[in-house]
């Protein structure tokens, strides 16, 4: 059935079919990042494949809260070794 119907179509529709199954397997080949393959594998259902953007969205997002919350941790880290070397000194 399938075969019959390829038949039917036109040079032109199946180049450009073609093409855009080209276009797909180039797409679906590119590698991720390690971010991205962590995303991908705990929210995978809730960022389409197809939104490119809102997954670099989402990776910016999680750097950057990594990011704040290692600079929180050793600000606090700081003062309190503070605290330590100050009661040390008197």
């Amino acid at each position: 059935m399938l075969d019959r119907s390829l038949s039917q179509l036109d040079q032109a529709t199946l180049g450009r079919l073609r093409e855009a199954r080209q276009r797909a397997i180039r797409a679906s080949a590119r590698p991720q990042s390690p971010a991205q393959a962590w995303l991908d594998a705990h929210f995978g259902r809730l960022i389409p494949k197809r939104h490119a953007t809102a997954t670099w969205v989402a990776v910016t997002l999680l750097i950057a809260v990594l990011l704040g919350s290692a600079g929180y941790y050793w600000q606090q880290a700081s003062d309190a070794n503070t605290a330590v070397d100050i009661a040390i000194l008197d």
